[in-house]
This record gives structure tokens, sequence and C-alpha cells, in this order.
């Protein structure tokens, strides 16, 4: 896998500096993700609200939002936001608390499938994300990296899903760059790293999952 001067950059300033989990941390605050999850066909917008609980009261608060289903048009930064709807077909939404009201080391984040019952994903981390430049798709990567190591009790589960016309050897290939990638860049014991083919999908889309060890495996069920 041959990497650009910026995608090299990314790699050093991520995976090279991810740091232990602090070993006692406070109650961490909860975020939920409700609103319009299951808009209708035509629907050209959605508004969508993240209520957090656990959080002190009176402390600065930053929501960010990020979609694949559609553009935040506003609210961004807030605790409600307005999407409209883009061209991808991959109907995810996920948002991540930040601010003086979030204990160090806590990660406070929620992620919804919208138009799929607003189903919440459990695992400990999930992403889910569709076709990107390879410098975008490294991000994910690394923040998936930064979730196993700060955790050794997890281990990662990578589900690639493709489309009817796509050559399976491509899906293959794919999955062994994104386990390559774990392993030989960041680190991550090869025997933490699950890789699922997840054969013909509704959405051509990679699924990163972290999962608690000694447990039973993530229903990974292309029909998400």
């Amino acid at each position: 896998m041959r990497l650009s001067l910026l995608t090299l950059l990314i790699v050093l300033s991520a995976c090279a500096s991810i740091a232990a989990r602090p070993a006692s941390l406070e109650t961490c605050p909860e975020v939920v993700i409700t609103g319009e999850m299951e808009p209708e066909a035509r629907a050209h917008t959605v508004t969508l609200t993240a209520n957090l609980t656990g959080a002190a009261i009176g402390k600065s608060l930053f929501f960010q939002w990020t979609s694949t289903w559609g553009n935040v048009t506003r609210g961004n930064g807030t605790s409600t936001v307005t999407l409209v709807k883009g061209r991808s077909w991959a109907p995810a939404v996920y948002v991540e608390v930040f601010g003086e009201a979030i204990p160090k080391g806590c990660t406070v984040r929620d992620y919804r499938l919208i138009g799929r019952k607003g189903l919440s994903l459990s695992a400990p981390y999930t992403d889910i994300y569709t076709e990107l430049p390879d410098h975008q798709e490294l991000l994910h990567w690394n923040n998936f990296a930064k979730e196993l190591k700060l955790d050794a009790d997890l281990d990662a589960y990578v589900w690639i899903g493709r489309e009817r016309d796509d050559d399976p050897a491509e899906s293959a290939q794919r999955l062994q760059r994104i386990r390559w990638y774990l392993v030989d860049q960041c680190g991550i014991a090869p025997d933490r790293i699950v890789t699922v083919d997840g054969g013909i999908s509704q959405y051509r889309e990679v699924r990163l999952i972290a999962w608690p060890k000694d447990s039973n495996p993530p229903n990974l069920d292309n029909r998400w």
C-alpha cells in the first residue's frame, strides 16, 4: 500500500501518538440521538437532537455532528441539528460531545441509522462509512485504532459489504489493507482483528466495530 506525503503525515500524527486510557475515570456522561429517525422516502430534511445526561450544568459543550444521510445545514456545535439529504444513501448520523463538562478520558458519542428504525449500534465503538478518498478513510482507521489502544479488552471487527456488481476480490483486498494498516502502522495485535466479508449488501460500506473480548460476536447481519 503506497502512502502519499499527506497520508504519511496523518499516520504519524495519529497512530504514533495514541495514549493509554487513564486508570481511573469519573462516571462518563451519555448522549442519545432522537428525532426524525424514520423520515418519509421523499423527505429532504430531518431534525435531530442529542440528549445529554450526566454532564455538569453550566459548563461549555460542543456537539460535533457528521452524517452520511445528508449535510448538516443548521446547528452544528449545538444539541439540535437539521440535515438536508445528499446523494449518499448510507443513512447514518453520528454525534460526539466535547467541552468542559466532559470529564478527561471520557468519550461521549452516539451513532444512529436513519430510516432503519433509529437503530443504535450498541458496541463500545462503531463506525460505518461509504466510499471515501484514501486520506479521509485513514482518519476512520486512525480513530478505530485509538479506541482499540485505549482498551485492551476490545477486539476489532472489520466488515465490508459490496454492491451486486462489485468484484469480491476487491472487497477481500480492501479488508486486508485495513488489517495491514491496523497491525503494521498502528501496532494492533493481529489476534485482536477479525475481518468479515459481508457479501452483497444494500450499501457499499465499511463497518469498524470494537467489541468486548470473551463475549458473543456482534451481529454483523448485512441487512442492518
